[in-house]
């Protein structure tokens, strides 16, 4: 069998997520695909913030639309490596199955020709959630720095 990137994600997870999700430097604040978290309580807390930020006259928005499909290869790749501190023979086949991907535009039986894929994450693949968890980390640094002294954008 031909060891390809797509062929080759199950295992690598296997063998990467629990590096990545003992990092220090993975976000705190994702929960969605960890073990012992779930996308509803991250819910409840986000919904209760927002409530009580207006109740105190402050709100905050973050809107994220086509997250996976806007992940900077190249961002991804630097933050996998200095963050997260994987190396070597890891880091080119992340690169590779971030990369050397191609997709194609269809409209009933006409079909565009392919062109590569300059952003995003394979969408279904069992690394998506993983990479794009690993790509926001930041973002919870940024929400408990700033948390009290972000500019309300409702008033």
């Amino acid at each position: 069998m031909l060891l390809s990137p797509a062929n080759m994600a199950q295992p690598i997870k296997t063998w990467l997520q629990p590096h990545v999700m003992k990092s220090a430097n993975y976000s705190k604040f994702q929960s969605a695909y960890r073990k012992g978290h779930s996308t509803e309580t991250a819910l409840l807390k986000v919904v209760n913030n927002i409530q009580r930020a207006a109740g105190n006259g402050q709100c905050t928005a973050l809107i994220i639309s086509s997250a996976s499909d806007a992940i900077d290869h190249a961002m991804l790749t630097d933050r996998a490596h200095n963050v997260l501190g994987i190396h070597h023979v890891t880091l080119d086949w992340l690169r590779s199955f971030v990369t050397e991907r191609t997709q194609q535009i269809a409209t009933g039986s006409e079909k565009s020709a392919m062109f590569p894929c300059a952003s995003g994450v394979p969408e279904g693949s069992v690394l998506g959630p993983m990479l794009f968890g690993m790509y926001v980390s930041p973002i919870g640094d940024v929400i408990s720095q700033h948390k009290h002294s972000i500019p309300s954008i409702c008033r």
